[in-house]
């Protein structure tokens, strides 16, 4: 992510705009990909753009704010990382609600006491938070669980524990 998309992504959180209005917007630019590509085109005016924003995005309920920030961001051509800025503003709303997002990988379907040691563990790490859980299949890791917190990750898996015995081996 660039630091552009991060000032801009903390500019729509300091607007006060409601997460659930910056999601739907989000849902709006996805759901018609073509939008998108008229918003980035050069060959169409600003001007223009702002027309379409102010139509479609109305029309959603969007905030006014929400509308000026999307006519702003095609203005100055950072649309193309308006996913990058929204990422941006979901940190930043999370971060003040002291939310960590966690994904967690199995082999296959945890049980709740796996996933209430995992919670354990993340308790004592990060009293402070409060966390939203993402559970992920993959059955190439064999068993036990990879967890991904931010920029930190837990391996616990099988795979992760033979891939370390390996370069234990073979550093001697």
């Amino acid at each position: 992510m660039t630091q552009e998309a991060r000032n801009n992504g903390t500019v729509l959180y300091v607007l006060g705009i409601d997460r659930g209005q910056v999601e739907e917007s989000q849902k709006t630019l996805h759901l018609v990909p073509e939008l998108t590509d008229i918003l980035k085109s050069p060959v169409v005016s600003s001007k223009k753009k702002h027309v379409v924003i102010e139509k479609i995005f109305s029309k959603t309920g969007s905030p006014e704010k929400l509308i000026r920030f999307l006519q702003v961001m095609c203005a100055h051509g950072e649309i193309s990382e308006i996913d990058e800025i929204y990422r941006a503003y979901y940190e930043k709303w999370d971060e003040a609600r002291h939310i960590r997002r966690v994904c967690c990988t199995f082999a296959k379907e945890p049980d709740e006491q796996q996933l209430d040691r995992i919670r354990e563990f993340l308790r004592k790490k990060y009293a402070d938070s409060r966390f939203v859980f993402e559970i992920r299949i993959e059955p190439d890791i064999l068993g036990g669980a990879v967890i991904n917190l931010g920029h930190e990750e837990y391996d616990w898996s099988l795979e992760g524990r033979i891939r370390q015995l390996r370069r234990v081996l073979t550093e001697r």
